[in-house]
This record gives C-alpha cells, structure tokens and sequence, in this order.
C-alpha cells in the first residue's frame, strides 16, 4: 500500500512548499487516496516518515499534519508507479495531452497521461543511454506502438510483418516491456525519474523475467534514475541480484524484508544480503516437500 501512494505523498509534498495553506486540501488528498487506512489500526502512535536523501515529511494521525525539515528534493516531479500492465488496453490517444481530463492526484490517471504522450518527431535522436535500453526492448518486443487516427488507441505492429494489432489483443506477458518501451520514447523516463514497480514479474515466464531483471539494471546504471519494486519470485529476485552483480551496481542496490508480528507487519532493512528474503521465498516449497513426505 505504501509504495502504491508514494507518487501521493510526493505530490503533497510538493504542494506544501509552494504554499502551506494547502495543508488541508492535502488532508483531504490523504484521506481519498489511502481510505483512511495509512495509519496502523492498532497504534495511536503510528506515523509514516518520508525520506529522499534531502529532507524528510512526517505525516502523523491525528491531523496529518506535515513538518518538512529541509528541502525535499524535486525528483517528485517524474514518479511512475506501475502496478498494472493492463493500463495500456485504456490508452485513448489524443493530439494535447492536455486535454485528457485527469483527477490530479490518481496515480493511475497520471501514467495514463505520461503514456498518452506523443513520441519525440520523426528524426529526433535520443539520448545513447536510453536508446539502448530502447534497443533491448525492441529486441524482446519485436514490435513498436503505434497510434491509431481512427480509433484513438494505441496498436502494436511488428518489426517484420504490416499486420496491426490493438494492444487488447496482445500476450500479457508483453506489456511490461511495452509499457516501459513507450514511457522511454516518449521521454516521461529519464534520469531523474523514480519508477515503482508493483510486482512486476506477474505473467511473465521465468526466462522474461530475466531479460526484464536485465533491462531495469540497465536502465539504473545507464539513465540513473531510482527504482523501487516488489516482488514474491525468487526468479525475478535472484536475476536483479546477478544482472546487479554483472554490471558492476550491487552498491546501488538495498533489499528489504517484510515480516508479520503481534502489531502488523514489519519492514527489515537487509542491506546487499537478500538471503533471508530467499529463505522466505523457499518457504512454501519446504511445506509441499514436508507433505510429499508425509504422504
């Protein structure tokens, strides 16, 4: 849930230091965007604190009130959460992205925008870095996309075939890489980009979640930008350790652990070591081994 609403807290923040008297809109902003469920129910004295390295917001229960000690850097103004591939099947392409008619905080709505956005012109060249993670894309989609004037959608067509199809009718598993690949050539990533990413291996098979382990390493060690992401495969976590190591950017890299106790569940800071998250991932196996045994 926390990572589904950081684009929110950054957008708040944001609005906090061009004006405090937004300090209640931004009540009002929590308490749609959370349900009112971004304290612990069972703690009065629960707060969540952001930190981006600069300066830090506290937000606390009672009134949400917000105490910025320094400066949050402005990276809040490039934050893509995906969580669900399925967004491209709602694109309507229009000409002015500013006319798409958008709730301004809806996380959704906001990558709905960014991917509506037109392509650079024809003949404009992109930055060597982020068109080599376009070439890597290119290599696992075999395809590009493309508007469509009659429909006002987006379509995929084929690097060797001219049949054309809407994005709806295309493989699950394809639509990460899509996604991703449309986000880079329309410029909405680059280095100053915080991209979230909700488990993103679901409907992948194991051996794309390897290849899109590899992209997103690549994509931090050649634009820079900052990624956070989920996961529950220990494929998917096992690659991003590999490709990490492969390029040279394990220090780049922090893992975290997530664990249930007497008040909810917690978050372990593990450093580089993500063992104990292998061990967690194992867990199920050892139980269907334990009841082969038993049988």
């Amino acid at each position: 849930m926390a990572l589904r609403r950081l684009p929110i807290l950054l957008n708040v923040i944001y609005l906090l230091q061009k004006n405090n008297i937004c300090l209640k809109r931004c009540g009002d902003i929590f308490w749609e965007e959370f349900y009112a469920g971004i304290f612990s129910a069972h703690s009065s004295e629960s707060r969540v604190e952001l930190f981006d390295g600069v300066g830090r917001a506290i937000f606390m229960p009672s009134d949400f009130s917000i105490e910025l000690k320094e400066k949050i850097g402005e990276f809040h103004g490039n934050v893509h959460y995906l969580d669900n591939p399925y967004i491209l099947d709602n694109i309507r392409y229009v000409s002015s992205v500013e006319s798409i008619k958008l709730r301004e905080y809806d996380h959704q709505e906001l990558l709905l925008k960014a991917l509506g956005k037109n392509p650079p012109a024809e003949g404009f060249e992109l930055e060597a870095d982020a068109a080599e993670i376009i070439n890597c894309l290119h290599a696992v989609c075999h395809g590009r996309l493309i508007e469509s004037a009659q429909w006002h959608n987006l379509q995929f067509v084929g690097d060797e075939s001219a049949d054309v199809l809407d994005v709806v009718k295309l493989p699950s598993g394809l639509k990460p890489f899509l996604l991703l690949l449309r986000l880079l050539e329309n410029g909405s990533i680059r280095s100053d980009t915080l991209l979230i990413l909700e488990e993103p291996e679901c409907h992948l098979h194991p051996m794309l979640q390897l290849k899109l382990a590899e992209i997103l390493v690549l994509m931090q060690k050649r634009i820079g930008l900052k990624i956070v992401l989920t996961t529950y495969s220990p494929y998917f976590l096992k690659a991003i350790e590999i490709c990490a190591e492969k390029h040279d950017i394990c220090n780049c890299c922090k893992y975290y652990r997530t664990s249930a106790d007497a008040d909810g569940c917690r978050l372990e800071d593990v450093g580089r070591d993500a063992e104990k998250i292998f061990a967690d991932l194992a867990e199920p196996g050892k139980a269907f081994n334990s009841a082969a045994a038993a049988d």
